[in-house]
């Protein structure tokens, strides 16, 4: 978390940032309950200042810093039509991070997907697997 390139947003959640990051906790393949639960003590602190609605978590007053560990990733389209990339960061234990990122590079400024329209990333795919994205 580079603080050149955060805006300060200090706030509560959305209802639509709540669902995706329940579904994104929601269809990994590894257990991640630990993580689901820290959902409602999260609080938002920052956001990207490129335009994407990337947004960074604190619990409590501390936010955490260093290496993440990606712990859910999905792909799909944004309701704009932009197809994006969805991944979950977790730092020192804590989930720290909800990056939102536009696949193709085209563009900055889009919405957070609609958890209908995301597919898990599946390590193991092949081109022929990954879903075709509409323009």
């Amino acid at each position: 978390m580079n603080d050149q390139l955060r805006i300060p947003d200090e706030r509560s959640l959305s209802q639509e940032e709540i669902s995706l990051l329940e579904w994104l906790l929601g269809h990994k393949r590894t257990d991640v309950s630990e993580y689901r639960a820290q959902i409602p003590k999260l609080r938002v602190v920052s956001r990207c200042r490129c335009g994407c609605p990337t947004i960074d978590f604190a619990i409590g007053t501390t936010t955490r810093e260093g290496p993440s560990q990606i712990i859910a990733d999905a792909q799909g389209s944004s309701p704009e039509g932009v197809r994006v990339g969805v991944i979950v960061h977790v730092r020192e234990g804590e989930i720290s991070e909800l990056e939102v990122y536009s696949v193709t590079g085209e563009k900055n400024v889009f919405s957070l997907p609609k958890p209908e329209s995301l597919v898990p990333w599946l390590i193991d795919s092949t081109p022929a697997e990954i879903p075709r994205f509409h323009r």
